[in-house]
């Protein structure tokens, strides 16, 4: 590991000490915070080493694997609108007293289904809607991404087999 590396995954890993006995308002800022170092890391490789997010992550267990650092700098990387947004949204609790997580903000930035603007925001909207009212934990929101990622890569494989069925076709015609 590099020593810049090893230097800024200390300062994160200090950041994301105890985290849980922060707000959750306090959470999703650290989080934020959290991002922009892991883009750093990323966007300086000479410094920081080709490894640095994949070391960084092994010395720092709040990360839980590379996959989950990677979204925490995604969601870094939205505009400062989006960040006032998912701060306000994360202090208003859900109908059983608890408050938006990360897993739930992971959730509902990757699955949004339009590039359209204003069909985002209205399926934003009653995203938020559905998670207040249903109250459904961060670990139930990630176990139904992990099926829809399953089911993606399953309708992939179908495709992907489809079409080379087709070009066999293609090629004794």
């Amino acid at each position: 590991m590099q020593p810049a590396t090893k230097k800024l995954a200390r300062a994160i890993a200090s950041q994301l000490r105890d985290i849980d006995k922060q707000s959750p308002v306090k959470q999703m800022a650290i989080y934020f915070a959290t991002g922009r170092k892991l883009q750093e890391m990323l966007g300086d490789e000479g410094t920081y080493g080709a490894t640095a997010i994949k070391d960084t992550v092994e010395c720092v267990p709040q990360l839980r694997d590379e996959n989950r650092a990677y979204e925490i700098m995604s969601l870094s990387g939205q505009g400062i609108t989006f960040k006032k947004f998912v701060l306000e949204q994360t202090a208003i609790p859900m109908s059983n007293g608890q408050h938006l997580t990360l897993g739930h903000w992971i959730w509902l930035v990757w699955h949004h289904p339009t590039e359209d603007p204003r069909e985002q925001k209205k399926w934003l909207h009653g995203e938020l809607a559905w998670l207040r009212r249903e109250s459904p934990s961060a670990s139930v929101i990630e176990h139904i991404e992990g099926v829809l990622k399953q089911d993606s890569l399953r309708e992939r494989e179908l495709a992907e087999k489809r079409v080379q069925e087709a070009i066999r076709l293609l090629e004794t015609l």
